[in-house]
């Protein structure tokens, strides 16, 4: 059943209000520390362009990346390019990284310019969403390398056996839950029922497992073989990877270091904040987190928060400006949309089946026309 209109307008205002308390807190942190924050932007305006420059190219491949990873999670017949996938990566991923409930309004604008493309809008969207969806997965065995190699090099913050080992049992939870989810229908089922518990997600058992196998089968196809399932988490990494770097190079640009293994505790931790609803792109959230673990390492906090800064400007603001020149080149490229697809498309009913199948029914009509010249 849809949310009524009331229903609808009340989350809206809740989103305004908490995005607007948000904004306040992050005011009121930046007037309590306002000393500390007029030193990061000293040390900006001494920022080594060089570094800054390196950590922006970095920003370019981490949405080429993206794109490479999109071209990969198109089934067989898919024929998009790699730099249509890069625009369509940044504006799911840039533009819709500023967007209260990021990235859902990013893949919603996306799913309609793919589906002019001749893509069915569920399928768009099921590959948006599951693009998403490997990228956790990808963040969360980083984050164990991570804990690994702080652990090597006796750089830890002291947190105790306990939330360490803690943190890491999920870690492996997650990545069985999600290779089992792969290989097997029944896990599939299995999962969802475990799901269906939680408060609100309330369904009967039939509709549970009709709607997990649908989900299963659709992840099957787009993750396609063994060798392209491997490619995709690869470029996810790598995608990563290149803006954890591009955090250690605003660093080296302040005139300071930070570890790889601080480095990648931090970017995960920025990366984990940014999740929190409501907050766009974790914006006040990030800015407080990640200065604060690179000074936990030793870094001083105005160079901490500098080097913060200057980075969420590469890796959030650029990027943003970059989806929406994207967003307008893709819808004003000239396009003949192919008959038996839908123009719209949202993300709601995503991986499954619940729409209707405008492929079928072209070939229906096809094979209608045909008998009709025969007769």
């Amino acid at each position: 059943m849809a949310p009524s209109t009331e229903t609808t307008s009340r989350r809206h205002t809740a989103r305004l209000v908490m995005a607007f308390a948000g904004v306040l807190l992050l005011a009121i942190a930046i007037w309590t520390a306002r000393d500390i924050v007029r030193d990061a932007l000293t040390a900006m305006a001494r920022a080594d362009p060089a570094w800054i420059a390196g950590a922006l190219a970095l920003q370019v491949i981490v949405y080429g990346a993206l794109g490479a990873l999109l071209v990969r999670l198109q089934e067989p017949d898919g024929d998009l390019g790699w730099l249509t996938c890069s625009g369509v990566a940044l504006v799911v991923f840039g533009l819709g990284g500023i967007m209260p409930i990021s990235p859902a309004e990013g893949m919603t604008a996306a799913t309609v310019e793919l589906n002019r493309r001749g893509m069915p809008a569920t399928r768009a969207a099921g590959m948006l969403v599951l693009s998403e969806w490997v990228r956790f997965l990808a963040l969360a065995t980083l984050f164990a390398i991570d804990r690994v190699v702080a652990v090597l090099n006796g750089r830890s913050l002291n947190l105790g056996v306990g939330p360490v080992v803690f943190s890491s049992l999920i870690i492996i939870a997650m990545t069985v839950g999600a290779a089992a989810f792969v290989r097997s229908p029944r896990a599939a089922v299995t999962i969802a029922g475990m799901a269906n518990r939680l408060p609100h997600r309330r369904r009967g058992r039939d509709e549970v497992r009709e709607r997990s196998r649908e989900v299963h089968e659709t992840v099957v196809r787009l993750l396609g073989s063994r060798a392209n399932r491997l490619a995709v988490m690869s470029w996810a990494s790598i995608g990563w990877i290149a803006d954890a770097v591009s955090l250690a190079l605003c660093v080296k640009a302040m005139g300071d270091e930070l570890g790889i293994d601080a480095v990648l505790l931090a970017y995960v931790i920025a990366a984990a904040v940014a999740l929190v609803p409501f907050l766009p792109g974790g914006l006040g959230a990030v800015e407080v987190a990640v200065p604060t673990v690179m000074h936990r390492f030793g870094v001083p906090l105005d160079t901490a928060l500098a080097a913060t800064l200057a980075w969420r400007g590469l890796s959030l603001i650029a990027p943003a400006v970059g989806g929406s020149v994207a967003l307008l080149a893709l819808r004003h490229q000239s396009l003949t949309p192919p008959t038996g697809t839908t123009s719209t498309g949202t993300t709601s009913g995503v991986l499954g089946a619940n729409q209707p199948d405008h492929e079928g029914d072209k070939d229906d009509g096809a094979a209608d026309e045909r008998r009709d010249r025969h007769e």
